[in-house]
């Protein structure tokens, strides 16, 4: 063969061998790096990923944020437990074990993807690898020529839910992600809230945490999170794992969910046609009343009530001094101990919030239901929807009356 037939083909050979190398805005890889204000950008520009440092705040973080020159809307810290002093010079890049990798100016390690080469299918090196921005804010690490993911920062969300994002537990394992509030608007750091699907319960439930147990609880039904018919999440279980499932029933370019330093849960919606800004479109708690368990036991929450708590019918305080200090988390007893003799009978209560650890029957009628429930003692309520029998046993907690899309216990 002439050698002028063979270098058509040489070059082709030479051309691919080379394209790992070849320069991309969305991407990070060996001889590559990010520094001071150079940003990856996504490649249909939706995303950037920098370092930035938040207003009145001496440290500086990793992060992606929405590509809006206006507003600087992060959305994922990388260093949040790992600050950097604002003064430093980090360098974000591919280390030599093939992760992504945060260095400061002293080439110490601030953060690193962390994914084991001991793995067979990791076998990482620095030249194997490749991270990059995608178009819906994940930042990936795979090897080049895959399309199989070593790790995505959308398996550890810092404040702030995406659409795409798959957020849930495991119920094999047990390892269960969830968002964390920042500590303040300028400091990234963990703060004192974190949301989640609580896996503890029989029936899934989405629960805001602060550091002394539950802070909030959202209603089981699905309804209670539009808003003009915006958005919905429900409970999706795929194989071991159960995972949060953002559904929008109006298309939005840009759309979150963000736990604040306050502890709310925020639905945000960027506005660009208007005001040119985040719009708050759904917001919890949005009251007292929707702080978990706020009148203890057998007590109700009520919103537009002289008083914000008061007991079930058959009910009394249980320390009526509290309860006169306006002291409510000692709930309320029964009047008459119940007989479980037969005699026993159910009050109806209309546009109630129901309370915490349902039981499912399954698919049943009220009156199948509701003798599902007489014939246990300790069962205190029932309360029926179009899909299932739910029971109570024991105390009834965080109730609420007159509630946003309320029901019949």
């Amino acid at each position: 063969m002439e050698l002028d037939s063979l270098l058509p083909l040489l070059l082709l050979i030479f051309s691919c061998s080379c394209l790992p190398f070849l320069s991309c805005q969305n991407c990070v890889k060996v001889g590559k790096s990010i520094t001071g204000n150079q940003k990856l950008i996504s490649a249909d520009r939706s995303f950037a990923l920098g370092f930035f440092t938040p207003s009145n705040s001496t440290y500086t973080y990793l992060g992606i944020w929405y590509n809006i020159r206006t507003q600087q809307r992060v959305v994922w810290v990388a260093n949040r437990e790992s600050p950097i002093p604002q003064n430093a010079s980090p360098v974000f890049t591919i280390g030599g074990d093939g992760n992504l990798v945060i260095f400061d100016e002293k080439d110490k390690l601030i953060w690193s993807s962390n994914v084991s080469s001991t793995a067979p299918e990791s076998l990482l090196t620095s030249n194997s690898t490749i991270g990059i921005l995608l178009d819906n804010g994940n930042l990936v690490l795979r090897h080049y020529g895959e399309s199989n993911y070593l790790w995505q920062s959308f398996q550890y969300p810092t404040d702030t839910l995406l659409r795409h994002m798959k957020f849930g537990f495991n119920k094999i394992s047990g390892l269960r992600n969830v968002i964390t509030s920042w500590t303040s608007n300028e400091d990234a750091r963990p703060g004192n809230f974190s949301f989640g699907i609580d896996p503890t319960e029989g029936v899934m439930r989405f629960v805001i945490w602060n550091q002394n147990g539950i802070y909030y609880r959202f209603d089981d039904s699905c309804k209670a999170y539009i808003l003009a018919t915006v958005w919905c999440f429900t409970v999706v279980t795929e194989n071991d794992n159960v995972y949060l499932n953002l559904a929008y029933y109006r298309i939005f370019l840009r759309l979150i969910i963000v736990l604040n330093p306050s502890g709310h849960l925020q639905v945000m919606v960027w506005n660009k046609n208007g005001s040119n800004k985040w719009n708050v479109e759904f917001e919890a708690p949005q009251s007292k009343c929707d702080l978990y368990a706020q009148c203890g036991p057998f007590g109700i929450c009520g919103i537009r009530s002289s008083d914000l708590c008061s007991c079930l019918d058959g009910f009394e305080p249980k320390f009526s001094t509290d309860w006169a200090n306006e002291k409510w988390n000692g709930g309320c007893v029964r009047k008459i101990a119940l007989g479980c003799d037969g005699r026993d009978w159910f009050l109806k209560h209309e546009n109630m919030k129901l309370p915490d650890h349902a039981v499912s029957l399954g698919n049943m009628n009220t009156e199948e239901c509701e003798t599902q429930c007489i014939r246990n003692c300790s069962c205190s309520a029932y309360a029926c929807t179009k899909n299932a029998c739910f029971i109570w046993h024991g105390d009834l907690l965080d109730l609420g009356h007159n509630t946003t899309n309320g029901r019949a216990l």
